[in-house]
């Protein structure tokens, strides 16, 4: 065994029993949550900015304690939901065995997603041909290969999936950000626009 060894047996073996120990139900609901909260706080910003910004300033701090409080907020709400949920299938037996296990599968996966990561980036700052034989000869170096060949071939998926959400993640913000003017004020806008255009006319007309 090399220290890349020792490494990946100790990020394995943390992520597997924190699963073991927290249950498959709560390493679920605690990611669910945090992106649900991600998602309330964004949308949520149109309405939430409008309030923060008349009593903070700079504006983007504002926004930004909007975020930041409706995020803790749904975040919390969603944790106790979910709490209730998870003790309640632990106090059944046979449940929270089946829920104990399955969390220790998902701390495996987890474990694994971290090991393919921490590959990747050691790709992306080592060339190919200065790569130490403690980390090429390592017993779960091909492992860790496959890990990050996995991540890499799931990444367009994720990020085609990211430029869908772009748009409404732009418009909410764009809309607690106040930049969207509403159709009185485009409609003065323009009446201001063809009124000069029609005095710049007549004055034209006029001249000799």
């Amino acid at each position: 065994m090399t220290l890349f060894d020792f490494i990946a047996l100790v990020i394995l073996g943390v992520s597997t029993l924190v699963g073991l120990i927290r249950g498959a139900l709560r390493e679920v609901t605690t990611v669910v949550a945090f992106v649900g909260a991600v998602f309330i706080a964004l949308f949520a910003l149109r309405f939430t900015a409008p309030m923060a910004k008349a009593a903070i300033h700079p504006a983007w701090a504002g926004n930004a304690v909007a975020v930041v409080v409706v995020f803790l907020a749904a975040y919390l709400l969603l944790r106790v939901i979910a709490a209730a949920a998870t003790r309640s299938v632990h106090q059944t037996q046979v449940l929270g065995t089946a829920d104990r296990l399955v969390g220790g599968a998902f701390g495996l996966v987890r474990g694994l997603v971290a090991l393919g990561l921490m590959t990747l980036l050691f790709h992306a700052a080592t060339p190919p041909e200065q790569v130490p034989d403690w980390i090429s000869k390592a017993k779960l170096h091909p492992l860790a290969e496959v890990c990050a060949t996995a991540l890499k071939t799931l990444a367009p998926k994720g990020l085609s999936m990211a430029h869908q959400l772009t748009p409404a993640i732009t418009s909410a913000v764009k809309g607690g950000d106040g930049s969207q003017t509403s159709d009185s004020e485009q409609s003065s806008d323009s009446g201001y626009h063809h009124a000069a255009r029609k005095g710049l006319d007549d004055v034209v007309e006029k001249s000799p």
